[in-house]
């Protein structure tokens, strides 16, 4: 036996010595060579361990679900009719009486068959039983019919098989977006992933993944069906599951197997196991076949053996058939290193096309703004309006294939052209403050548009009236004046709200003092007063110029309103712990508001306050903590955003605005 395994696939002899000593080795495990239609429908299944789970006795330790003729007259479970049929299983529609709910229940077809008919349902019962995941059908129970033989009852699922929709996709259920095939079979493969995870982590090999074992249900489910060659990898023993060690022939479909399932020693089956066949799965959803098809079933086993590297149809995306290349590698060590790895790669591929779908987008609307501008050259039907539309959406397109793929060197040329088609449009109707942002905005610079905007605007300057209104703008505008006086001024003001408000929620829950709507009014009134005077008085040496000011005047404005906010909740009646929920509700809709203006960098504020609001609706009683909580985070990013020299001259445009 180690003779001819050594010599089988591994060695640099030919072809034919490598498919002669496979066959003396199936030989000697007894695999019968038989003419076969189809290998997708070939299942082996190990007659040798049909003894080694005590079958009988474990059915007669089974509860009855079904009475016999002479017994109960009220039988758990009554049969309604056949849902399916495989190679050793009947699959029957039932009904649990005692909840009142349709189930399916799996028996061995034929009573009277062999041993490991009866010894593989049972263990797929108790393997499926401690799998519990959304993606593999749940097991009621195990039990025994009126003539004691053992069936399942499991969910009742109604679907389409993978393999029929792969054959025929009109057949694939309406909860599924059949529009992007691959889009659809990834998703698929994504959901089967994960059940194969959850099993692998549970140290179960599933060992039979194929198009026929998934199953899409009416409304979007994915379900992995089939564990019964399943075996496990675990240190401790089971007689309920078969170890990975103990297998010694082959099992499996033929058509998908790995080349470790022909010839399995101890160690050989594993979780790569799983991922070579998760691959060979996905080979047949791309190509509309199984990996391997042969005449007679030594044939097929000796083509996944060798498992020469699999060829791909031409309209097969290559990143696919490169992911399921690597999944299908004959080396386990060339093979993805785990299940998540796998629907890693496959995620990472969907981003990607994703990428590519938008550059192509993109590149769509940039020919409209080519169009466009050939158009406004010609000074004919020419929509300035309609030239910033196609611009901006081919901009956003080329901005969201980068976010997806920050290498994707494609959407970068776009975005790079884009940008520079308008940037010269603006130099050439003398806008330096359009011509300027877009400029700003290129991923690689362009020195010779530095230059003109350089010049353009040198020349604008003799214009004394424009120079200085674009002076004053300028000034007016930068967040970087009087940005330290800023930063002390909310750190004070921050400081003051949330140690007062700590304060007083410290020394209430001490029973120190009584909380009330009257010290909550005064409080804000106090800081009202407190920002009113702060703004009449330092608005000359503290804010600087216009944006200072509007910020400044927004707070205080903002205070003001809490101090009403807090009288009407007082009038109203309202407890006290809404009324600040609500005033957290208005803090998160001021910090939306503000991120609309100075750019998007500004919208992480809204988060603390958003999470302080929403929890302080599911818990009430700490609202009082959650707000000074929510103060001082805001309080320290703003710091910390407005600390950094440099950060206040970036532009709202720089932070995702369009020029």
């Amino acid at each position: 036996m180690e003779q001819a395994s050594t010599a089988v696939g591994l060695s640099g002899e030919s072809p034919e010595i490598t498919a002669q000593a496979l066959t003396c080795r199936l030989e000697d495990m007894g695999v019968v060579d038989e003419s076969i239609e189809a290998a997708h429908t070939v299942s082996l299944r190990s007659r040798r361990r049909s003894n080694d789970l005590a079958g009988e006795a474990s059915v007669v330790d089974l509860p009855r679900v079904q009475a016999r003729e002479e017994g109960p007259t009220w039988p758990e479970i009554e049969i309604k009719g056949k849902l399916g049929e495989g190679g050793m299983g009947l699959v029957q529609l039932a009904r649990q009486t005692s909840v009142g709910r349709e189930v399916a229940v799996k028996r061995v077809r034929d009573p009277d068959s062999a041993p490991e008919a009866m010894s593989g349902l049972l263990r797929e019962g108790w393997t499926t039983g401690v799998l519990e995941h959304p993606n593999i059908v749940p097991i009621y129970g195990i039990g025994q019919d009126e003539h004691g033989e053992p069936m399942i009852l499991m969910k009742k699922i109604r679907g389409t098989s993978w393999k029929e929709v792969i054959d025929a996709p009109e057949a694939t259920p309406e909860a599924f977006d059949a529009d992007d095939p691959v889009e659809l079979h990834i998703e698929i493969a994504s959901q089967v992933c994960n059940a194969v995870a959850f099993a692998h982590s549970q140290g179960i090999i599933h060992r039979d993944i194929k198009p026929e074992n998934i199953m899409l249900g009416a409304f979007g489910e994915v379900y992995l069906l089939d564990w019964g060659i399943a075996v496990s990898t675990g240190e401790e023993r089971s007689q309920r599951f078969a170890h990975a060690d103990d297998i010694t022939e082959p099992e499996g479909t033929l058509a998908y197997m790995a080349p470790e399932m022909i010839d399995p020693e101890p160690g050989a089956i594993g979780p790569w196991t799983d991922v070579f066949l998760l691959g060979a799965t996905l080979y047949e959803v791309l190509n509309g076949r199984a990996p391997y098809s042969g005449a007679t079933i030594y044939q097929v086993m000796i083509d996944a053996y060798q498992c020469e590297p699999p060829d791909f149809a031409d309209h097969v995306p290559a990143g696919l058939a490169a992911i399921c290349r690597r999944a299908m590698a004959r080396d386990r060590d060339q093979r993805y290193p785990d299940v998540e790895a796998l629907r890693q790669a496959l995620a990472d591929f969907r981003k990607h096309r994703d990428a590519l779908r938008l550059s192509d987008l993109g590149e769509e609307r940039m020919a409209e703004v080519g169009e466009l501008m050939r158009r406004e050259r010609q000074s004919r039907d020419f929509d300035d309006g309609a030239l910033y539309e196609a611009f901006g959406k081919a901009r956003f397109a080329f901005e969201q294939a980068l976010e997806l793929k920050p290498d994707d060197g494609r959407a970068r040329r776009g975005l790079q052209s884009g940008l520079e088609w308008m940037a010269e449009r603006e130099l050439h109707n003398e806008a330096p403050e359009a011509a300027s942002l877009l400029v700003a905005e290129l991923p690689e610079p362009r020195p010779d548009l530095e230059r003109r905007l350089q010049d353009l605007t040198e020349r604008l300057a003799g214009e004394d009236h424009r120079y200085e209104g674009l002076q004053k703008l300028r000034f007016e505008l930068d967040l970087e004046v009087g940005r330290r006086g800023r930063v002390r001024f909310v750190a004070a003001t921050g400081a003051l709200v949330a140690l007062s408000s700590l304060l007083a929620t410290t020394l209430i829950s001490q029973g120190f003092m009584e909380r009330s709507h009257l010290s909550s009014i005064v409080g804000a009134g106090a800081l009202t007063a407190l920002l009113g005077l702060v703004w009449a008085a330092g608005k000359e040496r503290l804010f600087k110029n216009k944006v200072n000011e509007n910020l400044v005047t927004a707070a205080a404005v903002l205070a003001m309103s809490t101090f009403f906010h807090r009288v009407v909740v007082w009038l109203q009646g309202m407890p006290l712990e809404i009324g600040l929920v609500l005033e957290l509700s208005l803090y998160t809709v001021a910090a939306v508001m503000t991120s609309l203006a100075l750019g998007r960098r500004y919208l992480a504020a809204a988060i603390p306050l958003g999470a302080a609001s929403t929890g302080g609706v599911i818990w009430p009683d700490l609202v009082f903590w959650f707000y000074p909580g929510a103060i001082v985070a805001v309080v320290a990013w703003l710091v910390w955003l407005w600390s950094s020299p440099g950060e206040g001259r970036r532009s709202p445009s720089s932070s995702g605005g369009h020029p």
